[in-house]
């Protein structure tokens, strides 16, 4: 259940923070002030371009947990047959 927090705390506010680089009309810190200090901190096709590699690289980091995660349960299946027999 934690990882689920995690993840969506995350996913949530680094969604937000993104945005507020891109988007002249966002207000990050709306009841405090009405300045946005990121926008323009990076141009928007440097933006697009950490996106594209932030998106790769989790690709090929899921695709590899996928993949030990088989190989793992590959050699536990075969104990088991093992044992059955």
């Amino acid at each position: 259940m934690v990882d689920y927090f995690f993840s969506a705390f995350i996913g949530s506010f680094s969604h937000v923070l993104l945005a507020s680089i891109m988007h002249t009309d966002l207000e990050l810190f709306y009841p405090i002030t009405l300045i946005n200090n990121f926008q323009g901190f990076i141009i928007i096709e440097a933006l697009h371009i950490l996106c594209l590699y932030s998106s790769l690289v989790g690709t090929a980091y899921i695709t590899a947990l996928v993949g030990v995660s088989l190989k793992l349960n590959e050699h536990s299946y075969a104990k088991v047959n093992i044992y059955c027999k």
